[in-house]
């Protein structure tokens, strides 16, 4: 099977439009808009629970496949964040899921390359 026939999941990926400061010199509150949907296939490296103060996160290292094609659609620098669903609509991972780095790759098979993302979520 091709790298690009296991992309059976769709991210809806999102990006923050740059927002002026508030009067006070701080960051405006970021507006996301949907920039469309990529082919992809998401899987959990790792996923760990953390403590503190009596109050728990669990933080997931998620992993996703899409084409180099799709390169300018996805960027960790403009601080996208991404949705995973099924071909169907259903969601599987549930938003907002932050890139935090993207790597090229080549496919085992086929005649195309793809991008790894480094994905993170944060559930509390």
């Amino acid at each position: 099977m091709s790298a690009r026939g296991a992309m059976k999941m769709r991210a809806t990926v999102e990006r923050s439009a740059a927002q002026p400061a508030n009067p006070w010199g701080q960051p405006g509150v970021p507006i996301y808009t949907e920039r469309g949907e990529i082919p992809c296939y998401v899987w959990s490296e790792t996923r760990r629970e953390i403590r503190t103060d009596g109050t728990e996160a669990v933080i997931e290292d998620l992993r996703a496949i899409v084409p180099a094609n799709l390169s300018s659609t996805v960027s960790p620098l403009e601080r996208d964040r991404l949705t995973i669903r099924d071909r169907r609509g259903n969601p599987i991972f549930d938003g907002p899921i932050a890139v935090k780095a993207v790597a090229p790759k080549a496919a085992a098979s086929g005649n195309g390359k793809i991008l790894e993302l480094i994905l993170e979520r944060h559930t509390p």
